[in-house]
Order: structure tokens, then sequence, then C-alpha cells
């Protein structure tokens, strides 16, 4: 399903942080947000989420407005995770997992056994089967990770949200990620996320929107957004600094991107 950003300006308490933003997140794409820190990447992450109200502008989920959708109808097309942990005492990561099902239950909440099936699923589907049973608060950072998009995903979906997703997951881990996120998308789930390693996000991204001060500053197929010169206004980064940067990725595809032009 496809999310239509129209004149869009987010930010907190009436003030702007990000304003203008015209866009479309693809059904079946993966679309990314990179910038500097204090840009505003969160921020649109949690307005097109409903988490905060749009300043002015319109979000569009398919043809519905998101301030028409109930909380139910909203749960059922998107889910979200963001930085932001969850304290959580006495809860298991299945049970933890299995709160993405409750948008589909009645009003008792009572899960069938679909629902656990499904639960189960979306363990199997980030590869932690093993934290079914585990205390939540006993995980690690990139434990809890895991289990919080695996709740995203027993959600089934239309959008998925995340912010910063591999923020706590070492190299194997991100690249599991990447493949899983991959594999959402090739079945039509709309993935709309923030990302700050430039490399990753080459390799993750169809489209990358580049959050500067105030506006979007630029936007595009990763391979036309991160160029050099680009890149550098964007994050205020001196000419030495950044190619000391491309060095750290000399032997993979995303110097060559960068590289280009």
């Amino acid at each position: 399903m496809n999310v239509t950003l129209k004149n869009l300006s987010v930010g907190y308490q009436g003030k702007v942080v990000v304003r203008g933003i015209d866009t479309v997140i693809g059904e079946g794409e993966i679309t990314g947000l990179i910038g500097p820190n204090g840009a505003g990447k969160s921020t649109i992450l949690k307005t097109v989420t409903g988490q905060i109200p749009a300043l002015s502008g319109e979000i569009l989920i398919g043809e519905k407005d998101l301030k028409t959708l109930s909380g139910k109808e909203r749960a059922r097309r998107i889910a979200v995770v963001l930085t932001d942990r969850p304290r959580l005492q006495l809860m298991t990561g299945l049970e933890l997992v299995q709160q993405g099902r409750y948008p589909y239950t009645g009003q008792l909440g009572l899960l069938g056994k679909e629902d656990r099936r499904k639960a189960e699923e979306a363990l199997q589907t980030v590869h932690a089967e093993y934290l079914s049973d585990r205390d939540f608060s006993t995980c690690s950072d990139g434990e809890k990770q895991k289990l919080l998009i695996a709740r995203a995903i027993c959600q089934e979906p239309e959008i998925l949200v995340l912010d910063e997703p591999t923020l706590f997951l070492d190299i194997g881990r991100q690249l599991e990620l990447l493949t899983i996120l991959k594999e959402l998308a090739g079945k039509g789930i709309t993935v709309f996320l923030s990302v700050h390693e430039l490399g990753l996000a080459a390799r993750l991204t169809d489209k990358l929107i580049c959050v500067g001060t105030g506006r979007i500053f630029a936007e595009g197929k990763p391979e036309e957004v991160l160029q050099p010169g680009r890149i550098r206004e964007l994050y205020g980064i001196e000419g030495d600094l950044f190619d000391s940067y491309l060095k750290l990725f000399s032997a993979g595809d995303e110097s060559q991107l960068l590289h280009q032009n």
C-alpha cells in the first residue's frame, strides 16, 4: 500500500521541524530517511504513524486520510518499531510477539490457535525461536530488537515503519535484518525507515530521502542521492574527513556508489 505525503510539515507543539514534504512511499518498496542527528527523521516517522499530529498537510494511507482511520484499523495497516525500548517485567519473548495479534482479537483480547501460529512464524522469520521463553527484560539490546521486529511482523501490516532498526545489532544481525526486510518488501509490504549507515542505506533501499535542516534536501535512488558533494553538504563534512570515511568502504559496493560522478 502506498503512503502519500502532501505538503506535510512535522514538528512539536506548533514548532516546525521539517516542512513541505511531498513524496510517495511506494508499495512493496523500501524507502529510507538519512540525514544528521536532530534533522527530523524520527519526527517524520512518528507523524506518519499517527503518534504525533501533523502540523499541516496530508498523510494518505492508500486512498484514506490517516486521520480518518480508527486505532484498530491503523494497527492492522501500520506496524511500528521505534528506538524506545518498552520496560516489561515478567513477559516472555513469545508473549511480547503475540501482542501483535491484538488488533485482530475481540474485546477480551483472547488469542486463538491461528494467532499463536502466526506469532511462532514471526519468531522464526527473525530467527529468534530461542527467545520464546526468555524473560524480555533479561534479553540483550539486539535480542530485544529482534523480538520487537517479530511483534511488528506478527501484526501482518501493509506498512512497516522502523526507526534506526540496526541500532542495536552487530554486523551479522544487520545483514540478517537486511534480508528479512527485502523478503517482506518482496511480499508487497511497504517499508519506511530511518538509517544512519550510508553503506547499509545503499544496499537496502529502493529510494532515499535526505532530511536536511528544516527541509527535504534530496530524494531519489541510492545511486543518485549518495554522491560525495551532496553528502558533504548534507552532513557538513569537510573534504578530508569524507575521504577518510570513503576509505572504510574501499572494498565494497558502497564506495563505488559514492564515487560515481
